[in-house]
């Protein structure tokens, strides 16, 4: 089948047109992903402080509460603040002092950092009023602790 040059270009130019619209699309999406990542982040962060504050109000500093805590924005994303550097050793001694603090309380830290936000949050309100451990009794069936086999 044979086609004109000017419908050739036609279909060229089309076809650039809407080549040029899913790169600008795209552009547009990977901004969005990186601002409601960093948004993430800050909540995360923002829990932190909080969380941090209401350990010193119901315990001590050295609580599990404030372990936790502590820990919420490198579970996230593996710094403290979003323009920091990252940090792997701090990173990964927050990750374990967070993953110490769940197995006590009977389920694994999810590997998922969203997952993992979620569920040191749901320890956090379990932490502060203990009626509220439903959501943690969810938490041992989906991550049970991994128990080491002799």
């Amino acid at each position: 089948m044979f086609i004109t040059k000017q419908r050739h270009k036609a279909e060229v130019s089309d076809l650039q047109a809407r080549l040029s619209q899913r790169e600008a699309r795209l552009i547009e999406l990977e901004a969005r992903a990186e601002r409601a990542a960093q948004a993430a982040h800050e909540f995360a962060e923002e829990a932190r402080y909080t969380l941090e504050s209401a350990a010193l109000a119901v315990n001590s500093p050295n609580s599990d509460l404030h372990t936790i805590a502590h820990a919420l924005p490198y579970l996230y994303s593996g710094r403290r603040h979003w323009n920091d550097q990252f940090h792997p050793d701090i990173a990964a001694d927050a990750r374990v002092g967070a993953q110490q603090v769940t197995r006590a309380y009977g389920f694994e830290l999810p590997a998922d950092p969203v997952e993992a936000v979620k569920s040191i949050l749901e320890l956090a309100s379990m932490l502060l009023v203990p009626s509220h451990s439903l959501p943690v009794e969810g938490l041992k069936i989906r991550y049970p602790v991994e128990r080491l086999q002799n």
